[in-house]
Order: structure tokens, then sequence, then C-alpha cells
């Protein structure tokens, strides 16, 4: 929700009532108000002016209440604003009155209560608003901070967890056809550090960091030192093996300048596949993809070696799908 802004819409059929509360707030807190009777014209109204609060007066009972409160709930979960009900009476509308309270709407008013009254309650609950949207802000920028590598910017082993779960959720319900993970670890890394020095290593950690921002790839962390991982939607292994070509070549084609010095550096890559009808854990697309970066290293660097999850879990036998790269 924008703290700065003054939207208010007012939705209900007396527009004499609304018009009041209308009048009163744009006299006394410098509200722009939007008044209307109809339930559409309402949710464009929301989309259009993405309002700090929405009122509903006692017009909307029933049936009808039902069905704006349903069409309204995604915009309110959505946009953030300060919702508020006016009900009529609570012995006629008691199942509004639970439904609105468990749904944890901002305030319900009950009956016949005065302008001031109103207004006063409006105040206290986009001050309340305020406060939890100042919460929230904080807390979104506390996790993106626990969740991010200081030196590259990258999601670091915590945020690389939170977000491997959520994309892992999304393929076990069948919303991705394919998911794959590399592992990606910079050849002869120690030797910049030991030949320049470990500025010229941060740089260069930096500038790999930046490459991988720059990518369309889903996740992207450091995994740690030297070490890389990007985990990216696929439905084949064949387009798996394009997207480590596409990370080797975006690394060894890049000249890291730093003050005096100028390096070069490759990438081994190891990586792990899976496709529709198996459920990997976590675990065994990181297993997987670490000991196809091993058989990088072995073959000598520069490299990608790949496995195939889906054909692994079909078959008792350990055969993996691995593609050269040449130097």
């Amino acid at each position: 929700m924008d703290l700065k802004n003054r939207n208010v819409i007012i939705i209900g059929y007396n527009y004499s009532f609304g018009g009041k509360i209308a009048k009163f707030l744009q006299s006394q807190n410098g509200f722009s108000v939007y008044l209307t009777s109809d339930p559409i014209q309402s949710l464009e109204l929301i989309k259009t002016n993405r309002p700090i609060l929405v009122y509903i007066d006692p017009g909307f009972v029933g049936a009808e209440f039902t069905d704006l409160y349903r069409w309204m709930s995604s915009l309110w979960r959505e946009i953030g604003f300060a919702f508020i009900f006016h009900l009529p009476s609570l012995i006629s509308n008691r199942l509004e009155f639970d439904r609105l309270n468990m749904a944890g709407v901002d305030d319900v008013i009950v009956g016949e209560i005065s302008l001031a009254e109103i207004s006063s309650r409006i105040k206290r609950v986009l001050k309340n608003k305020r406060m939890e949207n100042l919460l929230i802000l904080a807390n979104t920028r506390l996790v993106e901070e626990n969740h991010t590598d200081e030196l590259t910017g990258l999601l670091n082993v915590r945020g690389l967890r939170f977000e491997f779960s959520k994309i892992l959720r999304s393929f076990y319900n069948g919303d991705i056809g394919g998911l794959a993970l590399f592992m990606i670890d910079l050849d002869n890394f120690k030797s910049i550090n030991d030949n320049c020095n470990h500025l010229v290593g941060s740089h260069v950690l930096r500038q790999v960091g930046r490459i991988l921002n720059l990518s369309d790839y889903q996740v992207k962390a450091r995994y740690g030192g030297d070490e890389f991982v990007v985990i990216v939607r696929c439905e084949t292994i064949a387009v798996a093996n394009q997207f480590a070509q596409s990370i080797l070549n975006s690394i060894r084609e890049v000249s890291f300048k730093y003050n005096d010095y100028e390096v070069r550096c490759t990438a081994s890559v190891g990586a792990a596949f899976a496709g529709i009808g198996v459920c990997p854990k976590k675990a065994d697309f990181i297993e997987a993809a670490d000991c196809m970066l091993y058989e990088s290293k072995d073959r000598g660097k520069n490299k990608a070696s790949l496995v195939d999850l889906t054909a692994l879990s079909r078959s008792n036998e350990a055969k993996a799908t691995k593609f050269d790269t040449l130097c």
C-alpha cells in the first residue's frame, strides 16, 4: 500500500449518507473520495486508483454482500488497502459479521453512528494499517538482507534454500514441465588471489554475480567461495545443456579488469535435470549436480556435465547424459 496515497472509495446505495461521509472526509482529512453504488464499477475504481481505504455502507447485505466480498478479496490482498464494512444491524447480519471478523477486515461497524465517529474509526484504521505496512516493509527488507550475498548481490545459501523450495513445489504440482540445477565452480580461482590479490578475486566474483544476475535464470545464488548455483525451468535435458553452454560462454568470454590487473577465467559446470513424472528431493538435485561438477573437473575443466534424474529414476543403472564443451 502506498503510504502517501489519499484515495478513498465508498461503495453503497445511500448516496445521501455516502455523500455526507465523502464531504466530511474531504474537508477534515483531505482525502480524494470516489462514490459508487455499482459493484462492478467499484472494482474498476479500485484497480485504477489503488485506494488506501474502501468503505462499504449498510446497503450491501445478503447475497449481494457475499458476491461483492468475494470479488474484492483478491484486490484487497493484492493492493493492501484498509477495508471497513458497515452492517445495518448485528441481529440480521450475524453470518456476515462473523465472516468478516474471521477474514481479518480492518473494522466492522454495526448500526447507526455519527459522521464524527466514522471519521474517528477511519483514522484509527488507517493509522493501524500504516503501522502494519511499515512493519511488513521492514520485515521484507530484513528477509532480503538475510537472503542476499553481500559481495555479489545474488541469493546466499539461506535464500537459495527458500527459493528452491518454492520452485520445487511448483514442479511437484505440475506447473513446471522440467527443472535443472547447475553448480558452477570457477576454474583455478585460487591462482587469481595468489598471483594478483584478494581484491581482484573479489572483483571477479562480483562480476560473475553480475553476469548471472542479468540472465533470465529463475534462481541465482552464490553457494560459497567461488561456487554458484543456478536453477532454470526447462523441459528437456537438451535445453538444459544449452543453458550450461551459455553459462560457460558468458564467463570465459569476459576479461575482468581491476586497477592494473586484467584476468580471464573459465568455469566448470555440473547439472542435474528432472522432467515430468519424477519428484527428486532438494538434496537429490544438489548431490547429482555436485557429482557432475567433479566429472567436469576430471575431464579437464571448462566443461559441462549433465545427468538426467528422470532417466535414472526409471532405471537401476546409473546412466548419465554428458555433453562436452570445446575449450
